[in-house]
């Protein structure tokens, strides 16, 4: 996570499932991320540890004009925009994009489908983008 010292996600290969973990203090103690209490919709989501669990997709950019799977910005220390799911294990169907605004103790959902998050203005501002194959000429 940047602009945090010592929390770090990871992915892991529990029991032939992959699962995300946070730690914060720099990989002693791992834990589950907490899925979000409610939808987008704000219907109550029925997800309780150890047996569900908000998943992400861990994948960065390189290109500083394109967005990874999750992004986190030094200059916007303790936010987080990550794709993933809620579940027994990280999927590729069902996917949406999640925040968090606390270093990752807390998450809410703000897109049901895959999006490019760019920070603007220190974290002030982001801006979404829906995801697409196809280049993207005009905004």
């Amino acid at each position: 996570v940047a602009g945090i010292k010592g929390i770090f996600l990871a992915n892991r290969k529990v029991d032939d499932q992959i699962k995300t973990f946070i730690t914060y203090n720099k990989g002693r103690d791992w834990r589950l991320l907490q899925a979000p209490d409610t939808d987008l919709r704000g219907d109550p989501v029925l997800c309780q540890l150890p047996f569900c669990s908000l998943h992400l997709r861990l994948q960065l950019s390189e290109n500083p004009y394109t967005s990874g799977s999750i992004s986190s910005k030094e200059t916007a220390p303790g936010l987080l925009v990550a794709t993933g799911n809620i579940g027994s294990e990280l999927s590729y169907t069902d996917v949406g994009v999640f925040i968090s605004s606390d270093g990752g103790n807390s998450w809410r959902q703000i897109f049901e489908e895959e999006y490019n998050v760019w920070f603007l203005d220190w974290g002030g501002a982001l801006v979404a983008m829906k995801h697409t194959s196809v280049p993207i000429r005009h905004m």
